[in-house]
């Protein structure tokens, strides 16, 4: 594949901040079996997940004007609907790890 086109890089760039910080809070969460602040982190999932459905719209446009090479794209697209499902099966995995704690008492 040649490389990321720049905009692609920036997007890229902003969102995997994002997405390590709903890791690191999630892992903090499960680590401390303290799930005071679990309704902020599903709904940073929340909004991470709407973020990859806007990124992908704006890859769409990009691909349908020829603006980026077709095979960067699918990677870039592969590359968000992994991530989408990362943070989905991450949350679920916060919820259950709530449920789990909260029934046996840890």
């Amino acid at each position: 594949h040649a490389p990321l086109k720049n905009p692609q890089i920036k997007n890229l760039g902003s969102f995997q901040k994002n997405v390590s910080k709903f890791f690191e809070e999630v892992v903090q969460l499960i680590s401390d079996k303290s799930f005071d602040n679990s309704k902020k982190v599903v709904s940073l999932s929340t909004n991470l997940m709407d973020k990859t459905v806007k990124l992908r719209k704006e890859q769409i446009k990009y691909l349908k004007s020829d603006t980026f090479n077709t095979s960067i794209s699918l990677l870039y697209l592969d590359i968000l609907v992994e991530s989408k499902n990362l943070i989905l099966y991450t949350t679920y995995l916060l919820k259950a790890s709530k449920e789990f704690t909260r029934h046996f008492k840890f």
